[in-house]
């Protein structure tokens, strides 16, 4: 427990009664907390005031001379008056918080330093140097180099070989890098399982002699199931689920939404580039395969 201070009682009711000064006031000269003067006060049974019957604070030698002492400001050399526990406790005295940074810069020593980016010679505190990897004489200068360490670098593009801009962070994260989605899109590997529909659909066409490819990319949109390149028509065997059928699904949900305004874009650019579509629904396709297939056989006579 710390020990209990040493206050002169009697000096401290003399202040507060005769000289009519303020707990904080009497905490300033004591040096201690104005807290402590106040539950001594109580202690001694002496009448606290009220807060608002002295406003503000005594300022100069007219009020209490025995507290404020003049003291010189060490850098502007002004006159002004402070209490005796301040002057005790600090080496230098100043009158505003303007001439205290301008003394420290006068007196706190320098070591010249270069800057990593424009390499002007400036002064810089020992304890920044120590602190700190890089030494920058400007916010423009640090930013400049920034740029340049962790700015973006250019790369090729992997499909087209064209030169495009990418983060510094961004060469960590992957190998290959594109200058859009749509060249992306041609490079990416194509899905190795099937659907069970498109299995069906395959051995059914196979079975009839007919010549596709199957996820074959088109325009760098799309990879439908089938494909005939030449004649120009893209074949897909839609779940019901997944690509929201009306007809078994009468409430769709988000992604079913999302898919048909999807497949609904697809087929505008790929009808646009003059590609016949054929969608068949995986309750048609279980259902008849048969059927699903003769449409397809038609479709392709008549672009002959």
């Amino acid at each position: 427990m710390p020990g209990r201070l040493n206050l002169d009682e009697k000096r401290i009711i003399e202040l507060y009664t005769k000289k009519d000064m303020t707990t904080t006031e009497i905490a300033e000269f004591m040096g201690c907390n104005w807290d402590t003067i106040r539950k001594r006060l109580i202690k001694l049974g002496v009448k606290i005031r009220e807060p608002n019957i002295r406003k503000g604070r005594f300022k100069g030698p007219k009020h209490f001379n025995f507290k404020s002492l003049l003291v010189k400001c060490a850098t502007c050399g002004k006159k002004f008056y402070r209490s005796p526990y301040k002057i005790k406790h600090r080496k230098h005295q100043f009158c505003s918080p303007k001439c205290y940074y301008t003394y420290l810069k006068k007196t706190i020593p320098k070591n010249e330093v270069v800057c990593e980016n424009c390499g002007k010679k400036f002064f810089r505190t020992p304890w920044k140097v120590r602190h700190y990897k890089h030494n920058f004489c400007s916010a423009k200068c640090q930013n400049e180099y920034r740029t340049k360490k962790t700015g973006p670098k250019k790369v090729r593009c992997a499909y087209c070989g064209k030169i495009i801009k990418r983060h510094r962070y961004r060469l960590k994260q992957y190998k290959l890098f594109f200058c859009n989605s749509l060249h992306r899109r041609m490079l990416q590997s194509f899905p190795t399982k099937a659907t069970k529909i498109e299995l069906k659909m395959r051995r059914e066409l196979k079975n009839r002699k007919f010549k596709f490819k199957t996820n074959y990319p088109v325009l760098g949109i799309c990879q439908p199931d089938i494909v005939f390149p030449k004649k120009k028509t893209a074949i897909f065997c839609d779940g019901d689920y997944w690509h929201g059928n009306k007809r078994r699904y009468r409430k769709l949900n988000k992604m079913q939404i999302n898919q048909i305004k999807r497949d609904r874009i697809q087929e505008k650019i790929l009808k646009k580039d003059g590609w016949k579509i054929l969608r068949f629904w995986e309750s048609d396709i279980n259902k008849d395969i048969g059927r699903c297939v003769k449409k397809i056989g038609k479709a392709i006579r008549k672009l002959k």
